[in-house]
């Protein structure tokens, strides 16, 4: 999980940055585009949640959640407009299927009396990532976006995303399979 907590701080840690260096938005644009990403992934963890795991069961639903992560976070890496930021974002708030599921998945390999230590456990890796994401991506979008870059990629944050997504996804097949 801790992987995947990582990958997704990326949006509230570079989309600013990202859309204000790429696209020129201003302040307005990005509080829009913000609360955009925030209305899909309500919807998506508010209803598409149950009925993708009714629909497909715990485990396909993890998967079709992380591969739609990984898409989304690839295709924001490779935008060259800024209406595909719009566009994208539905692709990557269906990746928000994966992780509730996969929390209720552990939470139904735990048993009661290990419940809040697992929660505090969950809890304690997200807010780790929440402190280091930021740092690890803002520093990312600075190096590959200055002049003296070897390589100009911007979107280098959300491809690393993309990459830590996929070693999460592969650490959660390896913990499915058990």
């Amino acid at each position: 999980m801790f992987f995947l907590y990582l990958a997704g701080q990326v949006m509230p840690a570079i989309w600013p940055f990202y859309t204000k260096f790429l696209y020129h938005w201003n302040d307005r644009e990005i509080g829009y585009s913000l609360a955009f990403v925030g209305v899909m992934v309500s919807i998506v963890q508010g209803g598409l949640i149950n009925w993708a795991k009714n629909r497909s069961g715990n485990t396909n639903a993890v998967y079709v959640g992380l591969a739609m992560y990984f898409i989304g976070l690839t295709l924001f890496a490779f935008a060259n407009q800024s209406w595909m930021m719009y566009a994208f974002t539905f692709v990557y708030a269906l990746g928000g299927i994966a992780p509730p599921t996969i929390q209720g998945i552990i939470s139904g390999r735990v048993p009661p009396n290990k419940q809040g230590e697992l929660q505090g456990m969950l809890t304690a890796m997200m807010s780790v990532s929440t402190i280091l994401s930021p740092l690890i991506m803002t520093n990312l979008f600075y190096f590959f976006t200055k002049e003296t870059s070897p390589v100009y990629f911007p979107g280098a944050s959300f491809g690393a995303a993309a990459i830590l997504i996929i070693i999460g996804g592969l650490m959660c097949i390896r913990g499915l399979k058990q």
